[in-house]
């Protein structure tokens, strides 16, 4: 049986490198772009949950704080939920979460606030001023990205800056947007009258809704414009809370086969056996850094 070809020949030095800063930055940044989502779907439940037990309203908070302590009752009850990992205003807030509630008690209805809580720069933002019932238009926003605009764009000193942002229904569907005018321009959400499309979020909500969120000073909104966004590294805290996702699964199924093909030559006593890995690390980091490339636009 003819022995298998070799691969050219890589650097050992360069095989380690590349397939770990391949490895990690995938697993990372799949980590952090699917956080946020999962998160506001939590918070969605939460919503839904203490509905079931209010006369199927959502919670009438004056503020977003009081509207994340009131979800407390629900087991919404770390600040992370309500933190993203993107977003300047925080500084790595998946290490440093702390309860929404004060654990006083092992009832969680009757817990109190607690003020540190208060103190943070909330990622999300919800309306106030009115009640939102899960009878309301399945298109109605409950919950969406802070900085949201009255055009139907995100401020460059939102979470994600002018990437968008994400917005969670009544329905129950959260979904990103880069910005809300549509195709044509007339906007995707629906006008809570039911009178056609918009893109401002308000025009989507009852009348005298209000929009509860952080507003950043001047000075903040200068500097979380020219924020870097690319996400902290989480080299632990996935093994603190690990979070399956799709695109981890993607990696492990990527990277199988070349692993089995460098044993096959290993265990032949072939030369160069590692190079099918140092190849799929290569590869792996193009593909990347094209998908970096494509996502800016």
């Amino acid at each position: 049986m003819n022995a298998l070809p070799p691969l050219p020949r890589l650097p050992r030095a360069l095989v380690v490198v590349l397939a770990l800063a391949s490895t990690a930055t995938a697993f990372a940044r799949s980590s952090y772009e699917t956080r946020d989502p999962n998160n506001i779907k939590q918070i969605l439940q939460g919503s839904m949950v203490y509905a079931s037990d209010n006369n199927l309203h959502f919670p009438n908070a004056p503020d977003v704080w009081t509207y994340a302590e009131l979800l407390g009752a629900t087991g919404i009850i770390e600040s992370s939920y309500w933190l993203s990992a993107r977003d300047p205003a925080n500084d790595y807030p998946h290490e440093k979460s702390i309860p929404v509630l004060l654990s006083e008690s092992s009832n969680l209805q009757r817990r109190q606030p607690n003020p540190q809580f208060r103190q943070l720069k909330l990622s999300l933002a919800v309306p106030t001023g009115v009640t939102l019932r899960t009878s309301h238009p399945p298109s109605t926003p409950l919950i969406w990205t802070r900085g949201l605009q009255s055009d139907g764009t995100w401020s460059p000193h939102s979470p994600y800056g002018s990437e968008g942002g994400h917005i969670a229904f009544v329905s129950g569907r959260v979904a990103f947007f880069r910005n809300l005018h549509g195709e044509d321009g007339r906007g995707v959400l629906q006008r809570f009258d039911g009178t056609g499309p918009t893109a401002n979020i308000l025009e989507a909500l009852p009348p005298g809704a209000r929009i509860s969120e952080y507003v950043p000073t001047p000075a903040e909104q200068l500097a979380w414009a020219s924020a870097d966004r690319s996400g902290p590294p989480e080299p632990l805290t996935w093994l603190k809370r690990f979070e399956p996702s799709a695109p981890v699964a993607i990696l492990c199924a990527f990277w199988t086969p070349f692993i089995a093909l460098s044993l096959r030559r290993l265990l032949k006593g072939q030369p160069n056996a590692i190079d099918p890995i140092a190849w799929a690390a290569i590869t792996l980091l193009i593909l990347w850094l094209l998908a970096a490339i494509i996502s800016r636009f």
